[in-house]
């Protein structure tokens, strides 16, 4: 249920972009300025990817979660406050990702 405080136009984020072949630890938050914008801290995120990549969320010293484009979108519901989020594109092109935070 959402507080009486909430500003439901600032309940989440929304991003499209193309991540190219190649990169390594993308920096979204500071790349991606419509990213973080309204949600600084998000309890939510669903990621759709055109291609196999990996992320990592908060910093690029956490492990590496793969995504791959057939079991695109990845939700991660609930599971961790998120701040930041890197990707790695090593799948031979480049990549449409599209990316929701939610509080």
């Amino acid at each position: 249920m959402w507080g009486k405080n909430i500003n439901l136009d600032q309940a989440y984020d929304w991003v499209e972009f193309t991540l190219s072949n190649g990169e390594t630890n993308y920096d979204v938050k500071a790349n991606q300025s419509n990213l973080f914008s309204k949600v600084l801290l998000a309890r939510s995120c669903v990621i759709w990817t055109t291609r196999n990549i990996t992320l990592r969320f908060n910093s690029t010293s956490f492990a590496a979660i793969k995504l791959d484009a057939g079991e695109s979108p990845a939700e991660f519901m609930n599971k961790i406050n998120i701040s930041n989020i890197y990707l790695t594109n090593a799948s031979g092109s480049d990549s449409t990702v599209r990316i929701w935070l939610l509080h």
